[in-house]
């Protein structure tokens, strides 16, 4: 009986142990899961942080140099239209003169 108590306690004890190392063993592969998938969440919020960072950069670019361009565009414009005035002016002077 007591031989049969003592086994009995024995192999309670390596059940414990086995449950015990299959329990830590399911908690450690459930941990690392969980520290892949925080990463990974991490790493695409980073991301998406990173991309719309430059998209707003990008815009405002592409508005900078449109504005840069019609700026350019406009005073080349005012130049051409102040020679063309002078020109006409200086045609008609002479128009005017050779008239007389």
């Amino acid at each position: 009986m007591i031989c049969a108590i003592h086994k009995y306690a024995n192999l309670r004890k390596t059940t414990i142990v086995i449950q015990s190392a299959f329990r830590g063993f399911v908690v450690r592969t459930r941990y690392r899961k969980l520290l892949v998938a925080t990463v990974q969440l991490q790493s695409f919020f980073r991301m998406y942080r990173v991309k719309d960072m430059y998209l707003i950069k990008r815009n405002a670019t592409f508005i900078l140099q449109s504005h840069l361009r019609r700026y350019i565009a406009r005073n080349e414009f005012i130049r051409v239209k102040e020679c063309t005035i002078v020109i006409q002016k200086i045609l008609e002077c002479t128009k005017v003169g050779q008239s007389i």
